[in-house]
């Protein structure tokens, strides 16, 4: 979360472990604007094939050449938007940017723009290997991550 965008910090951290009907794992965690409280989920899974440009999203290619799928769920305050980056190494990242927080629904405001969560999406230090360094600081860092 050392990614985002200056002025934002992230805590509430938790977790979804992979399951036999989603086998990708993902992170959410609570950021602090100077608007308020909001949340974002950040997931990663192998990119297979084209990305569904129709229905309720959008599809537009970002300066890096990236394919870049924008998604509005009504309903779902968690996936309230979910900006994907279909990414070139052969993986999509999705962040999900949710109108509430886990902890009870509580209403939450716009964690990120949507220019924000491609970015988010785009940078390059966040793939689908990293060092085993960043995975060691990450598990002394958040020995007992909440699972979702």
């Amino acid at each position: 979360m050392q990614s985002l965008p200056t002025g934002l910090a992230a805590d509430h951290f938790e977790a979804n472990q992979p399951s036999a009907d989603d086998p990708y794992p993902s992170v959410f965690a609570q950021v602090q604007t100077p608007n308020g409280t909001g949340q974002i989920g950040v997931s990663m899974y192998p990119s297979n094939g084209p990305l569904n440009c129709s229905g309720d999203s959008t599809c537009h290619t970002d300066p890096a050449g990236d394919l870049v799928q924008v998604q509005h769920e009504a309903g779902n305050c968690i996936q309230d938007t979910i900006v994907t980056v279909q990414r070139r190494e052969g993986f999509a990242l999705a962040i999900q940017i949710s109108s509430c927080l886990f902890a009870g629904n509580v209403p939450a405001v716009p964690a990120l723009t949507q220019d924000q969560a491609v970015a988010l999406a785009s940078n390059p230090a966040i793939r689908a290997k990293m060092p085993a360094s960043y995975v060691q600081a990450a598990n002394t860092q958040y020995p007992d991550l909440p699972l979702v």
